[in-house]
């Protein structure tokens, strides 16, 4: 009888690899729209990277990579846990088929011309952790069904044309530490859902979004180190009483450029040393720069109501060289005036434009 059972396992595995195989060449197909389709072979038949799919690469960052593993079970199959496409400019859609790859962890289809919207099937794919369609011409709205993505821990869908609003479901990726909605064409508010996640990166800026900055990350976020929120329209926010701590809203490279904030800025921003980068453009902060605030290397607050003198600091250092030669600074459209140490220097272009006034 063991002969009988050598034949079907054969028979068996003969039907997995063509199964593999012929999902392959539909994802191909749908990705190419039929222009250059993928020559798979034996795509999955070792452990490891293939580097060359023999796609068309357009750019050098291109890569087409699959990765395997051979021990994720019990069968004896190698199977696709890693597929990256990136920088191929893909024309076609999202392949529903693509679900077929049931172990795939990791997917990464970024920077082509990819169109459509994410299939739903896509949700049945468990073992999904990082999706990343960055850049590509995916539109429409954001589906609900994307909250049954329960393994997500990544998730970037930047530099699109979604629209209509962020859905609530977002809030049901109860594992998911990593979200970038950016350069959209989303509108709407925050929802109240996000609250249930612990990001640790957050970027939403370049939208059409309104209202003000949730409690929320301040309040439950504990472990952002970026977050990114610009040109926000809707009510005035007050910063003093967006809660709790500032290590935790103004994580190490904070940008909240553009969203009506109004108030002082906290005096622990200026002396903690987490602090990397500071962009509080265009808002309508008030109050006085101390003088023994800390430079960081990228610090933006032009467009606000700020006054005083600039801190002597912000513009020299301990080489005596203008601050914003060395870094990257602008407190430019305030309502400062100049140190009496900048006297020397008020013809310079360099000062001019560093702090100019409207």
């Amino acid at each position: 009888m063991l002969w009988i059972w050598i034949y079907f396992d054969k028979i068996f595995r003969g039907c997995m690899i063509l199964e593999l195989v012929t999902a392959l060449k539909q994802i191909g197909e749908t990705l190419t729209q039929g222009r250059q389709p993928f020559e798979v072979g034996h795509a999955c038949n070792q452990p490891g990277p293939l580097h060359d799919m023999n796609l068309s690469k357009q750019d050098s960052d291109a890569n087409s990579t699959v990765m395997c593993n051979c021990t994720l079970s019990n069968d004896g199959y190698c199977h696709i846990t890693s597929l990256y496409l990136k920088w191929l400019s893909l024309p076609g859609k999202l392949p529903p088929e693509m679900a077929k790859l049931a172990y795939l962890e990791i997917l990464d289809l970024s920077r082509n011309y990819i169109s459509g919207n994410i299939p739903e099937e896509w949700a049945s794919m468990k073992h999904l952790t990082k999706l990343f369609l960055t850049s590509n011409r995916l539109s429409g709205n954001i589906p609900g069904y994307l909250g049954r993505f329960r393994s997500l821990t990544n998730l970037s869908l930047e530099a699109n044309q979604f629209s209509g609003t962020i859905p609530s479901q977002l809030g049901d990726l109860v594992n998911l530490t990593f979200l970038v909605l950016s350069s959209n064409q989303l509108e709407g508010t925050l929802p109240k859902t996000l609250a249930k996640l612990n990001l640790t990166h957050f970027r939403a800026s370049d939208n059409n979004l309104s209202g003000r900055i949730p409690d929320f990350i301040g309040k439950y976020w504990r472990n952002l180190v970026r977050l990114r929120i610009t040109d926000m329209s809707g009510p005035e926010s007050n910063l003093s009483t967006i809660p709790p701590r500032v290590n935790y809203l103004f994580v190490n490279c904070p940008v909240l450029r553009n969203i009506n904030l109004t108030g002082v800025i906290p005096t622990d921003v200026w002396t903690t040393d987490s602090l990397k980068m500071l962009d509080l453009t265009f808002n309508k902060m008030e109050g006085r720069i101390p003088q023994d605030a800390k430079t960081r290397e990228f610090m933006f607050l032009s467009g606000n109501k700020l006054n005083g003198s600039v801190p002597d600091s912000f513009f020299k250092t301990d080489k005596k060289m203008y601050v914003s030669e060395m870094y990257h600074s602008d407190v430019s459209y305030n309502n400062f005036s100049l140190p009496p140490s900048c006297q020397d220097h008020q013809g310079s272009k360099h000062v001019q434009e560093f702090i100019h006034q409207e």
